[in-house]
């Protein structure tokens, strides 16, 4: 890792490509699963890449590249939430040539069979954001508790119990759909 952060810093664009390799679909994931949309996922993955290849200077500790960009990641995340265009104006209605025109093998088709589970991802999807993104961190990306209190900045108690109350909302969209059935 700190050969990698190396040619960063010495702005070296295969740095940058090996880094894109190394992370690109798993920051996709964690776009994918938060924003629940593959286009703006995608865009916010290259600004993440963008922003990272920038400011590689700020990182302190090259062992922790992947959780400094994954608070890149989160944050341009709820940059593009919290505009505007976003919510009101931006958001795609799919056709089905639209859908028709996705290709299944793209890393979007790997995130959406997580464990084989498309239904689990979609009333994932289906949650506010405050409990997809403590989910998505701690499940998708593994992080700890403290950790995901450190990425988003927040107390350990509320990333507690953000976990807590999102997955008991979960558990009541899988229950009330498994009734429905």
């Amino acid at each position: 890792m700190d050969e990698l952060v190396r040619r960063l810093k010495n702005k070296e664009e295969e740095g940058l490509s090996a880094l894109m390799q190394l992370y690109g679909d798993y920051f996709f994931r964690v776009a994918l699963l938060l924003l629940k949309d593959r286009y703006e996922a995608e865009e916010v993955v290259q600004d993440v890449f963008v922003t990272a290849y920038e400011k590689i200077d700020t990182l302190l500790d090259a062992n922790k590249l992947k959780s400094w960009m994954t608070s890149i990641t989160i944050n341009l995340c709820r940059r593009r939430l919290r505009k505007w265009s976003f919510r009101h104006i931006f958001l795609r209605k799919r056709d089905e040539e639209d859908i028709d025109a996705v290709d299944f093998t793209s890393a979007e088709d790997v995130v959406l069979q997580i464990e084989g589970d498309q239904e689990l991802v979609n009333h994932l999807q289906a949650l506010d954001y405050q409990y997809r993104e403590v989910l998505t961190l701690y499940y998708y990306s593994s992080y700890s508790v403290s950790e995901v209190s450190e990425l988003l900045n927040m107390k350990e108690n509320t990333v507690k119990s953000n976990l807590f109350r999102g997955r008991k909302l979960l558990k009541e969209r899988l229950e009330r759909e498994r009734y429905e059935r």
